[in-house]
């Protein structure tokens, strides 16, 4: 049984800041580049060096993410957005805050949508209502996220179908002399380059392929 890495626990606090597909392919080596940075026996990261982290991990996150309209379209209308964004989706749609997201946007674009209504007094709501009703929303909504987070994942990737390969249905060569299907038919002639003389000759075709007499 391998011992725990406090080092190496340290570092993946911290690295969490970035997103998760950066994670999955450099958090192994930066952590690593950290370990050869860091003074003999050290087993955490100091202060520096951990605010460092999270300062770019959140900065790697805002770029990355994409424009505000793609964003509201995609949370509140739920279309896709462009292929380009397909990293940031999938670690929107597979990480563990999804419900809590999906709840968190609807939810403050529905207050906002209450506040102004009632600022301009277009609704009879009262605050102690608006109280009440926005964390029951909230609550509702992360449930409904956390439900249906498998569903938008298949929506958005759909899976490959089962059986089918890039190349299609496997269809194996055959050896035993069977006629070849692409070049013989019926009213026509074969060439068999496989007598035993070593000569071609024509193979004539089935009895019931040719036409009878009478109907000549």
């Amino acid at each position: 049984m391998s011992r725990p890495d406090p080092f190496a626990r340290s570092a993946a606090l911290w690295l969490r800041a970035y997103p998760r597909r950066w994670r999955a392919d450099r958090a192994v080596e930066v952590t690593e580049v950290l370990r050869d940075l860091a003074a003999p026996g050290t087993t955490r990261l100091d202060a520096r060096t951990a605010l460092g982290l999270l300062r770019a991990g959140w900065g790697t996150r805002w770029r990355e993410r994409p424009p505000a309209g793609v964003y509201l379209r995609y949370r509140l209308l739920g279309r896709r957005p462009a292929a380009a964004w397909d990293g940031w989706l999938r670690d929107d749609v597979d990480g563990p805050l999804y419900p809590l997201r999906y709840a968190l946007d609807i939810t403050t674009f529905v207050a906002l949508g209450m506040s102004a209504a009632m600022a301009a007094g277009l609704t009879t709501y009262s605050r102690g209502f608006f109280a009440v009703y926005v964390p029951v929303l909230l609550v509702g909504l992360t449930f409904v996220g956390a439900s249906r987070r498998r569903r938008t994942r298949d929506e958005l990737f759909p899976p490959p179908p089962e059986g089918l390969d890039p190349f299609g249905p496997y269809a194996p060569l055959r050896f035993d002399g069977a006629p070849d299907r692409r070049r013989s038919g019926p009213g026509r002639a074969r060439t068999d380059s496989h007598a035993g003389d070593g000569t071609r000759r024509a193979t004539p075709p089935p009895p019931g392929a040719l036409p009878e007499h009478g109907d000549a």
